[in-house]
């Protein structure tokens, strides 16, 4: 003889309930493709040469404003996954003629850092390296010399530089 079948009635799932599953899925699923695509959007967008050329622009308006003088960055590359940054051709021109040599050359600038810490982030330079240096000073007969000043006079660090930037380096090598 065959057992009876379950008389027991199964509670059928409402749609409202199975609305709300599906939006629960959906939104799951929606929070785990931004939370890849983003990350791996703005990796492709920061490696790029477009972007590489932006961070050269900054550079050479920031120490613009720090020397006062004209500064030309030939290349600048950097890897973001190892923190790693190079920029080659580095030149500060001061009060010279356009014919002399500039006051200030570096052939190479290699710079390594490391971000402490993940809510409160601090980049600790682990590495600079610094290739062919040259400096030129010229003092001129009425005792001035072709060494930039900055426009405006220094400001003390700003709070957020200091807690930002912790400027000792593990390695120097010039």
């Amino acid at each position: 003889m065959s057992e009876p079948e379950s008389t027991l009635p199964v509670p059928a799932e409402t749609p409202r309930r199975q609305r709300r599953l599906r939006r629960l899925l959906i939104l799951g699923a929606f929070a785990g493709f931004v939370s890849i695509v983003v990350p791996l959007a703005f990796y492709i967008w920061a490696s790029s040469a477009a972007t590489e050329n932006l961070v050269r622009n900054w550079m050479v308006t920031w120490m613009e404003q720090a020397t006062g003088g004209r500064v030309e960055i030939a290349t600048f590359h950097w890897r973001l996954l190892s923190l790693e940054a190079d920029a080659g051709g580095v030149v500060i021109h001061g009060h010279e003629a356009h014919d002399e040599e500039p006051a200030a050359k570096v052939g190479r600038l290699s710079v390594r850092f490391s971000i402490l810490g993940l809510w409160s982030p601090r980049v600790l330079l682990r590495d600079l390296e610094i290739d062919k240096p040259a400096f030129h000073v010229i003092v001129y007969p009425d005792g001035t010399t072709n060494l930039p000043q900055p426009k405006k006079p220094s400001k003390p660090a700003k709070p957020i530089l200091d807690t930002l930037f912790d400027l000792q380096a593990g390695h120097v090598l010039v």
